[in-house]
């Protein structure tokens, strides 16, 4: 279908989105939420309307597929099979993806997403994840949507995570999406070196009419007051220019707020430097969680020092990282990061690698002016005055929107659909976190794709709604996929975290447990902790229980286990 309206998409494929079972794409057999039609439209026609093919090659979501039963690749704890058997893998292997329904993201963001996989030829999510971030660091300082049952503002701030094995192209996506940004930050930063010369001229001038001041009064404390009155407050420096911050620890970022632009994106196609940095370490990770999970709700920020306590009013935030699948394993698994409810704020995706597929072709007709069409509006709403508290610098202010009765209308039988779907037993039990916030995710993308096709939008169209529903629809399945793959298994991800020690850290042909517990990972440096990893790398194959004593690191040991490196 070509898209030729870049603030909705035609009411002909709202109709035909709305046959198909919410949300698209397919989600495995039992999760179907109810059809909604808005009472505006007539009934669904029986058979889609022909479309048009597109310049863009814009593909509609397509109906739901019958998935293949959840494979079981576990080696029980009690196997039989022979110890020369080739070892299992930790995670199970994951069932095949579901397209991204790109169609649902307009023509904008859309066409950006298809003209990047045209040029890179990497997975479309990977694209989707990049696209969408910067949309949502784009807008989310200009407006926020008022919750439709609760009445409270929810931010248009995104955080997503897209993995992906090295040379999946990550890196050469993001680049293209984050075009515009990176342009805007070039300009900010030009007015930045010569506002902050303005300003040490100021500055210099203000202190010497200070210290006059001062000289002239000779100590009589009201004149000086006077005086300093008349004279007016210390000038303000300029706002740093950047929008975007790589890995930052939390004081970092919170200082970047203080000095900085108040809406900013945490942005990294490198995710490990910061899921592995200094900000999730073991002794910094609940602090950072709990402080990304304010900022995602829109709270205020609290930084505390020796002296000084100041409270962050009205900052934005939009996370965005890309790992591979062993580093957001580490993340995926922390029960601690689950708990928190930060894993469940995450747009998350694994797709399905296209190594083998990426043949030299001709850009396709369309890829060009749709980059274009893209980096153009993203730059004009990157330059846009942000509104702030008058007074202020940098506290945001931004404006409510509200969704139509329509729209408010499919987005309630939406969420009380993934709600009912979360009963014991139900399909979407074993990712409740995820699914409990669905309907606020879905608020959050329909008012950012409201606002990159109108950024002077006052409501949200039933369009908008559905459009996002699709959307989430994606996400829920990734999320399935994901927990039914073993990621979430905070047993597993230490047995890989020590399987990956002894592979890269660990040269001899066995290891004893004391070596693990007192030399390797320092999350497994307890004995009964590196006792269960032990048994579960045993249960899978990559140890070896070895038979009478060995030598370990020099001494002789009654219990130790030959590691097999190559699967």
């Amino acid at each position: 279908m070509a898209i030729t309206d870049s603030t909705s998409i035609t009411d002909a494929y709202l109709e035909d989105l709305l046959t198909i079972p919410l949300p698209p794409p397919a989600l495995p057999p039992a999760f179907t939420p109810a059809v909604v039609t808005p009472v505006d439209h007539a009934p669904p026609p029986t058979s889609p309307p022909a479309r048009a093919t597109s310049d863009l090659h814009v593909s509609a979501p397509t109906p739901q597929q019958t998935l293949p039963p959840r494979q079981e690749s576990f080696r029980s704890p009690h196997s039989t099979a022979a110890v020369s058997d080739r070892p299992i893998a930790l995670h199970r292997e994951m069932r095949p993806s579901e397209p991204f329904p790109i169609e649902a993201l307009g023509s904008v963001l859309g066409g950006a997403v298809n003209g990047i996989v045209d040029i890179v030829k990497c997975p479309a999510p990977l694209s989707v994840g990049s696209v969408l971030a910067v949309a949502s660091l784009s807008v989310m300082g200009h407006a926020q949507i008022v919750h439709p049952v609760t009445g409270r503002v929810v931010p248009l701030s995104l955080y997503l995570l897209e993995i992906g094995e090295s040379g999946e192209r990550k890196s050469e996506s993001d680049s293209l999406a984050m075009g515009p940004v990176r342009q805007r930050e070039n300009e900010l930063g030009e007015d930045y070196r010569a506002a902050k010369l303005q300003h040490a001229i100021e500055l210099r001038a203000w202190e010497l009419s200070k210290r006059n001041v001062e000289e002239k009064a000779r100590g009589d404390r009201d004149a000086i007051s006077r005086a300093l009155k008349m004279l007016g407050p210390e000038p303000v420096a300029p706002l740093s220019p950047e929008l975007t911050v790589g890995e930052p620890t939390w004081e970092g970022l919170q200082n970047c707020f203080v000095n900085g632009q108040p809406a900013l994106g945490l942005f990294s196609d490198e995710g490990g430097s910061f899921i592995g940095g200094h900000a999730m370490s073991d002794d910094a990770k609940l602090r950072s969680a709990a402080g990304l999970c304010r900022l995602w709700d829109g709270k205020a920020i609290d930084r505390t020092r020796a002296k000084e306590k100041v409270v962050l009013h009205g900052r934005r935030l939009a996370l965005h990282l890309m790992a591979q699948p062993a580093v957001a394993a580490l993340m995926i698994s922390d029960p601690m990061l689950a708990g928190q409810g930060y894993l469940a704020r995450f747009l998350i995706c694994h797709p399905e690698s296209k190594k083998g597929q990426r043949f030299h072709s001709e850009r396709k007709p369309g890829t060009d002016e749709a980059l274009r069409l893209y980096n153009d509006r993203v730059l004009r709403i990157l330059q846009r005055p942000l509104p702030v508290v008058e007074g202020t610098q940098n506290t945001l202010e931004p404006r409510k929107i509200n969704m139509s009765p329509k729209a408010q209308e499919v987005w309630t039988q939406f969420s009380d659909d993934v709600e009912a779907k979360q009963a014991e037993g139900a399909e979407l039990r074993r990712i409740s976190e995820f699914a409990s916030k669905a309907g606020e995710h879905v608020l959050r993308i329909a008012g950012v794709i409201a606002l990159v096709e109108d950024i002077s939008t006052e409501e949200v169209s039933v369009d908008h709604v559905t459009r996002a529903i699709a959307i989430v629809g994606f996400y829920i399945t990734e999320a399935l996929r994901i927990h039914d793959a073993g990621y979430v298994s905070p047993e597993i991800a230490q047995a890989q975290r020590l399987l990956d020690w002894l592979r890269t850290n660990w040269t001899e042909d066995f290891v004893s447990l004391p070596e693990i517990y007192q030399r390797g990972p320092s999350s497994i440096r307890e004995r009964k902790i590196a006792r269960a990893a032990v048994n579960t790398l045993v249960e899978h194959g990559w140890l070896v229980p070895a038979a009478g004593k060995v030598t370990v690191a020099g001494k002789a040991s009654r219990e130790a286990w030959r590691v097999v490196r190559e699967g």
